[in-house]
C-alpha cells in the first residue's frame, strides 16, 4: 500500500460520515428594497401645476440606521444589526428616490427637482428620519418609521 492511499481512506470515510450526519446548510443574505407604486391620482378640478418652484433634499436619516443592515430593537434600550436582512442600498436614498418619483409623478409643481443651479427654489423640501426598525419582542412585533 502507498503512505498516500490510507489518507486517501481516511478523507473518504469522513466524507461520508460527514453525509450521513447532515450538513450545515449555509444562510445567504436577504437584500431589502423600497419600491415607490405608481400612483392614482384623480385630478378633478385642481389647478396643478401649482406656480411653484420646489427642491427636493436628500432624506436625513439617523446614522445609526442608514447603513446597510436592517435593525431590530429588542428593547427601550437595546438594539441589534441583523447580519443576514440587509437594504439593497442605504435608506436615506432609497427614500429620496422614492419621494422625489412621487412628486415628480403627481405634478403638483411647475418646477420640480433637487438641484437649482442658475435660480432659487420658492420651496424646499426637506425629511428628517429618526428611526427605521423592526421591533421584536415575546408578546408583540411591529415595524417603527
Amino acid at each position: 500500500m502507498r503512505p498516500t492511499t490510507p489518507l486517501l481512506l481516511l478523507l473518504l470515510a469522513l466524507a461520508g460520515c460527514s453525509t450521513l450526519l447532515g450538513t450545515k446548510t449555509i444562510r445567504q443574505q436577504r437584500k431589502f428594497a423600497l419600491i415607490a407604486q405608481p400612483l392614482r391620482l384623480a385630478q378633478g378640478a385642481s389647478e396643478r401645476p401649482y406656480p411653484f418652484k420646489v427642491q427636493l433634499r436628500k432624506v436625513e436619516v439617523s446614522r445609526l440606521y442608514d447603513r446597510d443592515q436592517l435593525v431590530s430593537r429588542l428593547s427601550a434600550y437595546e438594539v441589534r444589526e441583523d447580519r443576514w436582512n440587509v437594504w439593497a442600498s442605504r435608506p436615506s436614498d432609497m427614500l429620496t428616490i422614492t419621494i422625489e418619483r412621487y412628486l415628480a409623478d403627481s405634478g403638483l409643481f411647475a418646477q420640480f427637482g433637487r438641484e437649482f443651479l442658475d435660480q432659487r427654489p420658492d420651496y424646499v423640501f426637506e425629511t428628517t428620519v429618526s428611526a427605521i426598525e423592526c421591533f421584536a419582542s415575546e408578546e408583540r412585533s411591529a415595524a417603527h418609521l
